[in-house]
């Protein structure tokens, strides 16, 4: 087989030590200037594969609200999805979403409620609690759910904002409880003044892992309940002091259901921008045809970078599942991005020529004392590269798919299909307009110049 070799030369201070990594099938080489890395890599190994992104669209970094598509909840750990598909996240108990005060009872005469619609996590609002100046220095709230709930197996979460953590005792200051009443429960009592912050905290407790209180019933809880100890009796919140939003029961496995309004064809599953963790096991991909038996597609290789299963044979059916389960049942992880799709492998792997940049958009300015200072942002990549001697019907799916992406929609491409996860798959927009040469009337080359979008 014929071996090819690619010259990457890249500056380390503009990558910030990241290009330190090794490439998949490059041999770092060494040279006489310490500013530069130099890297041999082999080119019959570096097939290139494109992922327009036409079934699952792009995921942002917004926080996701509920929706009549969303089955009235939001994703527990993805984040706002513009889609025309229909997403849920499955097995999410909503006991209360904080959009009204119906319900709670507060200790008379000092805690009432109000509704905070700027302030919030999920939904149309969260729950202001307010205290009135009376010297009580602890207090409690708590609602009879109506409806009863079984906790096995379960975790709870909720979110709570605090504007002053000072405001509460440094001790065991702040209690959660679930139960069947305010005698028979399950509670987790924290340090306000260490556990948490100023801003939103997310509380996330196992249930079978709380402290229990007279007999307590897992299966059928209908009780929750917040009690708090304050830094003094003359302690006051007003709205937008201290809040409450989304309670709600979660497997310790989480699913991500997508639904693609038909049967369509995937051979490739992407999750990027999130923060799960080596220690959390199953983080797969399944398919179904009813919604109802689920088979494994994929079990991705955990990366925090960019995680990428390219599927042994396409497969096509309607309905897709995310999964994970996370390591500590306390947690709660993230993800920003998820792809469903098919890629578009050329015949010819890259040219000889391929080039990674490491691109700093950062503004630097030089103040009256000329201190250098500036704003800093994310490091990107500029990637460059050409296939040449590409059969003409494979220039011509290129071509139509690149003419329909433009320079204004991004999409993905693994520049590696032998190690796929991390650096090797950028999700990025061409930068120019491709180039297109037919040196001869069966083959084609093309050029590329492709820039990182995320």
């Amino acid at each position: 087989m014929r071996k090819s070799l690619i010259l990457l030369v890249f500056l380390a201070l503009v990558a910030c030590g990241s290009v330190e990594d090794e490439y998949y099938g490059c041999e770092k080489i060494d040279n006489d200037y310490p500013e530069l890395f130099t890297y041999y890599c082999e080119g019959d190994e570096m097939a290139v594969r494109f992922m327009a992104p036409n079934l699952i669209d792009d995921v942002d970094n917004a926080e996701f609200s509920g929706s009549s598509e969303a089955d009235g909840f939001p994703f527990e750990n993805v984040k706002d999805a513009r889609l025309t598909r229909r997403w849920r996240n499955t097995g999410v108990t909503l006991l209360d979403d904080c959009d009204a005060i119906d319900g709670w009872v507060g200790q008379a005469p000092s805690i009432s409620f109000s509704i905070n619609t700027t302030t919030k996590q999920e939904g149309d609002a969260s729950i202001n609690i307010l205290k009135s100046s009376f010297s009580v220095q602890s207090v409690n709230w708590a609602k009879t759910l109506g409806v009863q709930f079984d906790g096995t197996g379960k975790i709870l979460k909720l979110w709570i904002y605090i504007d002053d953590i000072t405001d509460f005792d440094n001790s065991n200051s702040f209690s959660i409880i679930i139960g069947n009443n305010t005698t028979d429960r399950f509670q987790k009592t924290f340090n306000a003044t260490t556990d948490f912050s100023n801003g939103w905290n997310a509380i996330s407790e196992d249930i079978a892992g709380m402290s229990s209180f007279g007999s307590p019933d897992i299966t059928t809880l209908d009780f929750i309940k917040m009690q708090v100890l304050l830094v003094g009796g003359g302690t006051t919140f007003v709205a937008g002091d201290f809040m409450m939003d989304f309670w709600r029961l979660t497997p310790v496995t989480e699913n991500i259901d997508i639904d693609l309004g038909s049967a369509q064809a995937v051979n490739t599953a992407i999750i990027d921008g999130h923060d799960l963790e080596s220690v959390d096991t199953d983080i797969k991909v399944f398919w179904s045809d009813d919604e109802s038996a689920y088979t494994e597609a994929a079990e991705f290789t955990h990366d925090s970078g960019t995680m990428v299963e390219f599927f042994a044979a396409s497969l096509t059916h309607r309905y897709w599942r995310f999964s994970y389960t996370v390591a500590d049942a306390d947690e709660v992880r993230n993800i920003g991005r998820l792809f469903l799709g098919v890629y578009t492998q050329p015949t010819r792997a890259m040219d000889l020529n391929r080039t990674i940049e490491y691109f700093d958009p950062s503004r630097m300015r030089r103040s009256r004392s000329q201190t250098v200072y500036g704003d800093v942002k994310n490091i990107w990549q500029r990637i460059k590269f050409k296939l040449k001697m590409e059969p003409t019907a494979g220039v011509d799916t290129l071509q139509a798919l690149l003419k329909d992406l433009g320079n204004h929609t991004a999409m993905w491409i693994n520049l590696n299909s032998g190690s796929p996860n991390g650096d090797n798959t950028v999700y990025g927009r061409l930068k120019k307009g491709f180039k297109r040469v037919d040196p001869l009337p069966t083959h084609g080359s093309m050029d590329f110049e492709l820039e990182e979008d995320v």
